[in-house]
């Protein structure tokens, strides 16, 4: 086993180095554009963040959530969740360049932007720079408590303490609530009021719903890449990708059914204060971009994973799933672009080098705090079916 483990950690050095030179080029050619665009740079960096704080608070999510419901599944992911909660103080960090030029992005913030707007004077109370800057650091505060709280007790259950799975599951139920209403704000203040005069009941579940789905695709890519690697072999098996490929077809379908009920209440309404918003997305080059959504993002995805086979087959589900992680990206640029180019979007290599450069170093961290741990526990095994299957 010891042997095993040091081949997978020289494997995990391995693409950690590759991770960082991805992060160092792409550094390097971002800093590049933010010299020639500044203004497109910082686009794509607001749009970066979000896409990578999606799996890291969406690890954290997910981890509770396995710890009131159960289920062999989350044994089979539960090293690289943990792994994800760990990139929260790295998500925090990077947000404070947004911190630092908040009237580039929100009109609200800008000089003088309360003075001639009744509706925006309305909403000072809770859209104001101090108040925005305290509760961004609330949400932190509370995310990395509740990680740190799931990182020791997991560290309690290797160690064989019987109560820590009762500790873990008592903490989890507030913590599920909690945790939802702070991703829920954050998702109003970070990204919806980017456009300030519109609003959405929805808005929170939306984020919710597309951060646990992308989350659980990036675990079912790594899982597929683990699975011939001891000692994920014996953990990694067609029916835990089964029961990732079902959880991720019921994530699918209830992001359709909040994109959809958002629209159906916006279309239903016909108020002038939401309409627009919906307007803009559904005119020029952004109308396209919906329609790919629609058919990549749910239509081709629901089709495939109706199939039994195409769930086991780790392959198949790991090709399934990078597709919804390049469709999650694109529907949060479909989200938040609009705010900055309301007449359709172009194609700029800023929006690709971005990414790839907080990914990288994303990555490189998360591989480091992977093969750092240890990989699986006996109790993974037993949850997993292992040990009853050796056993038989």
């Amino acid at each position: 086993m010891s042997e095993s483990n040091e081949n997978l950690r020289r494997e995990l050095s391995g693409l950690q180095l590759f991770a960082i030179a991805v992060g160092v080029i792409g550094a390097l050619a971002a800093g590049y554009g933010w010299t020639q665009e500044p203004d497109r740079f910082w686009r794509a960096y607001l749009h970066s963040f979000f896409f990578w704080l999606a799996p890291t608070t969406g690890c954290l999510g997910l981890y509770m959530l396995h710890q009131l419901t159960g289920g062999r599944w989350g044994s089979s992911i539960r090293r690289s969740l943990e792994a994800g909660m760990r990139m929260l103080p790295l998500m925090a960090l990077l947000f404070v360049p947004v911190l630092l030029r908040l009237p580039d992005y929100y009109p609200w913030a800008k000089h003088g932007a309360l003075e001639h707007d009744p509706v925006l004077e309305h909403k000072a109370g809770w859209l104001n720079h101090d108040f925005f800057i305290v509760r961004a650091l609330l949400y932190f505060v509370i995310w990395y408590v509740l990680a740190g709280v799931m990182l020791r007790v997991s560290a309690r259950r290797d160690q064989g303490d019987l109560a820590a799975g009762a500790t873990a599951r008592l903490t989890s139920g507030p913590g599920v609530l909690l945790f939802a209403l702070t991703v829920t704000f954050a998702a109003f203040d970070w990204a919806m009021s980017l456009e300030p005069k519109w609003f959405s009941t929805m808005y929170g579940p939306i984020f919710l719903v597309g951060g646990a789905l992308q989350t659980m695709c990036m675990c079912i890519v790594f899982s597929a890449w683990l699975r011939k690697r001891a000692p994920f072999t014996q953990v990694l098996t067609p029916a835990r990708f089964h029961d990732l490929g079902t959880l991720s077809f019921a994530m699918v379908l209830l992001w359709a059914y909040t994109q959809f009920s958002q629209y159906l209440i916006i279309w239903s309404g016909n108020l002038n204060e939401e309409t627009p918003w919906v307007h803009v997305r559904t005119s020029n080059s952004w109308r396209t971009l919906a329609y790919f959504l629609v058919v990549f993002h749910f239509a081709v995805p629901f089709f495939l994973m109706l199939f039994r086979k195409h769930k086991q087959h780790a392959q198949i589900l790991a090709g399934i799933a990078g597709l919804l992680i390049v469709m999650r990206f694109l529907d949060l640029y479909w989200y938040i672009g609009p705010a900055f180019e309301p007449h359709g979007f172009t194609v700029h290599w800023i929006d690709l080098v971005v990414p790839c450069a907080m990914g990288g170093f994303w990555g490189a961290l998360f591989l480091r705090s992977l093969k750092n741990k240890p990989f699986v526990s006996e109790q993974d095994l037993e949850l997993s079916g292992s040990l009853q299957h050796a056993h038989h």
